[in-house]
């Protein structure tokens, strides 16, 4: 169920930064699990038991998830808490309505949602969209664009992960070996690049308007291709490495898409 199968191997820049909707099956697999991680870390007694615990807390949440809660310090108590929150709202219906599941939480559970999303403020649930409040409700990897504008609402905080969450699963297979063994700096400049492609701003700010359909292949074919045009065009204006980084990347994404 995670977007990345937990294992030794790092996990890629690209990875770590996109996100995936939740299958069909994504909250029945949880609680599944869930029951699975519950049943074990009860009968906690000594390093052999705490060791399988955490191994089955790690399945449950997912590669990215954890990856990045390494990287922000939060400890494995939050994440069981974090974990049980989750369990609790997917078998209590409490997906129908998020903002309202938000509401039951206790000060210090919505605290241990806040850390765990890294959001600068406290969350008042009554403020939230559904979008804003379901989101909380995923582990990281994973999330929703009820809108389909191309950028995720995770509490009042917004979001932009690529590739979008309805590509197809042929360009995201492109785009994480085009994009393997980048840093995570060059994976978000062409990630944005990629997602100018597809949504507009518009003038005077606003959500992002689409302007390609993300859910089709010969949509990023067609930009690609826009790209290794442009870069050509342009190539006396770039600053200096910058003609043959971009050349390398787009023409290396245009051949592994086909």
């Amino acid at each position: 169920m995670a977007i990345d199968p937990v294992g030794s191997a790092p996990i890629s820049s690209a990875r770590l930064m996109s996100r995936q909707r939740p299958g069909d099956d994504f909250f029945s697999s949880f609680e599944a699990a869930y029951a699975a991680y519950e049943g074990v870390s009860s009968a906690v007694s000594g390093a052999g038991p705490a060791t399988k615990s955490d191994t089955l807390l790690a399945d449950l949440m997912g590669a990215s998830h954890m990856a990045l809660s390494v990287r922000r310090g939060i400890d494995a108590g939050d994440q069981a808490v974090y974990a049980g929150i989750l369990a609790r709202a997917y078998a209590g219906g409490g997906m129908d309505d998020p903002a309202g599941f938000l509401q039951s939480l206790t000060r210090e559970e919505l605290a241990v949602v806040q850390h765990m999303h890294c959001l600068a403020d406290p969350i008042d649930p009554a403020g939230l969209s559904r979008e804003g409040a379901y989101n909380l409700l995923l582990p990281e990897g994973y999330a929703v664009d009820f809108d389909h504008n191309g950028i995720q609402e995770v509490g009042l905080a917004k979001s932009i992960a690529f590739p979008p969450l309805d590509a197809p699963q042929g360009f995201k297979d492109a785009w994480f070996a085009a994009t393997e063994g980048m840093d995570e700096g060059e994976v978000m400049s062409y990630g944005l690049m990629m997602h100018n492609m597809l949504y507009s701003i518009p003038v005077g700010g606003g959500d992002p308007v689409p302007i390609a359909a993300s859910d089709r292949l010969a949509s990023y074919r067609d930009g690609v291709a826009a790209y290794l045009k442009s870069i050509e065009s342009f190539r006396s204006q770039l600053a200096e490495g910058q003609y043959e980084r971009d050349l390398a990347f787009f023409s290396r994404l245009q051949r592994i898409l086909g």
